[in-house]
């Protein structure tokens, strides 16, 4: 198949993302008439050029169209500098063809970023420790892709809703604000396929009701969807107690500006915390653990410490409100009195001990403890056993999973602070 619309690539560029693996495309048949289905295959081989001709590793059940659309699975990774915003403070770098943008907006952004700033990124991909990328945050009965991938069976749906049924969890009402939902199949009405839409509210139950944004294309009665993240970017910079955020995916709003909470900007304008994050500061989303029975701990918790020489446990739940609502946690524990500061990293293991552990070298020292998002517990670690050099505050930490089949293993990687050595753990006890 070709695919037009495409930056330049190479001979073969999409047929080996890093690893001697092709990119995965997501093939969606949702121009008029068609079967209203999306499938993902993964490229083997591809021509030069800004319409590369792709061969797919197996055959499609259908031929794509004209009017149909695609999306490579890459990623974007966005290049946020600290200082000074100015021009080009922010661009955006297109892995699958290697491509850099034009400088993003700095409109609404603060006008300076610290050095100890803390982002996240709720991309549409992550998804629970125990589900692939692309079926969401929920099990449903459904599936799609061939059965390859789960999804929910919807019902009824009208201009500004979808009803969903078969999901294996029973929800709470308004659990999934702030969420998307995305159309994975509908033979009924195939161009409604490959829509997404924010999340405004949803009923509680095995059979649940999504509030969203207008439909461009009111789905059938027959639809499939994902309960999926939004692609909104966060950002908080010490010493402000602001939220701000970007639309990257540009479905759920118009990307171009960044939104703060007395801002107008294309992304949700998110709730400011009551107070500024400092020195030390750590941040991750529980969108990787499986909730408890009673729902307690949700997918839609973002947990920080907030650093500054303290120990203070903060939870941002984005679904708490229509803009998400800030709250000030006690941690349980045996090492409650450390207090975090300058040097600390963190990283996100989302894939091994059931998702439910973010890693933190505490204050660039030789000790580690871990944060365990399900049951809001902090524990000792590890120890590096050689010495760290003078603390600095770029990133030192980073988790990378290696998967065969069912089975996963976590490795987490630490550059030694003013060294160059790289040191390694496997994230398995």
């Amino acid at each position: 198949m070709a695919l037009p619309n495409l930056a330049s690539v190479a001979i073969n560029q999409l047929a080996n993302r890093g690893d001697g693996i092709g990119y995965r495309i997501r093939v969606i048949a949702n121009g008029a008439g068609h079967t209203g289905v999306t499938e993902e295959r993964t490229i083997v081989a591809n021509t030069a050029g800004t319409t590369p001709l792709v061969t797919l590793n197996s055959a499609l059940s259908f031929t794509p169209t004209a009017t149909d659309h695609y999306e490579i699975i890459s990623g974007t990774i966005y290049i946020l500098g600290s200082g000074t915003t100015a021009a080009g403070w922010g661009k955006a770098w297109e892995v699958a063809t290697n491509s850099i943008s034009g400088n993003l907006s700095t409109t609404t952004l603060a006008g300076t970023i610290g050095t100890e700033f803390c982002a996240l990124s709720m991309d549409e991909m992550y998804v629970p420790y125990n589900m692939k990328p692309g079926e969401g945050l929920l099990s449903g009965a459904g599936t799609y892709d061939g059965g390859t991938k789960q999804c929910v069976i919807g019902g009824a749906s009208d201009g500004t809703s979808i009803t969903g049924s078969g999901m294996s969890t029973a929800l709470v009402a308004s659990e999934y604000v702030n969420f998307q939902v995305r159309i994975v199949e509908d033979s009924g009405i195939p161009t409604a396929v490959g829509q997404r839409r924010k999340i405004s509210a949803n009923t509680g139950g095995a059979s649940g009701k999504f509030t969203v944004a207008a439909w461009a294309v009111t789905p059938s009665a027959t639809a499939k969807f994902v309960i999926e993240l939004n692609n909104d970017l966060m950002l908080w910079t010490n010493a402000a107690t602001v939220t701000y955020s970007y639309a990257a995916g540009g479905f759920n709003a118009a990307p171009g500006n960044w939104s703060t909470a007395a801002s107008a900007g294309g992304a949700t304008q998110y709730a400011n915390p009551g107070t500024a994050n400092g020195a030390g500061e750590c941040v991750a989303m529980a969108f990787s653990i499986v909730p408890d029975a009673a729902r307690n701990a949700r997918h839609s918790f973002i947990y920080r410490f907030r650093g500054a020489g303290t120990v203070t446990l903060e939870a941002f739940n984005i679904a708490g409100a229509a803009t998400g609502v800030w709250a000030t946690l006690s941690s349980y524990g045996s090492i409650l009195a450390t207090t975090l500061n300058t040097g600390t990293s963190v990283a996100h293991d989302p894939a091994t001990n059931q998702g439910r552990y973010f890693y933190i070298n505490v204050n660039g020292t030789q000790r580690f403890m871990r944060f365990d998002m399900l049951n809001r517990c902090l524990e000792p670690w590890c120890y590096l056993r050689f010495s760290q050099g003078a603390v600095n505050t770029a990133p030192h930490l980073a988790t990378q999973t290696f998967i065969d089949g069912a089975t996963k293993v976590g490795m987490l990687y630490a550059i030694r602070h003013t060294g160059t050595e790289l040191y390694n753990c496997l994230l398995q006890r």
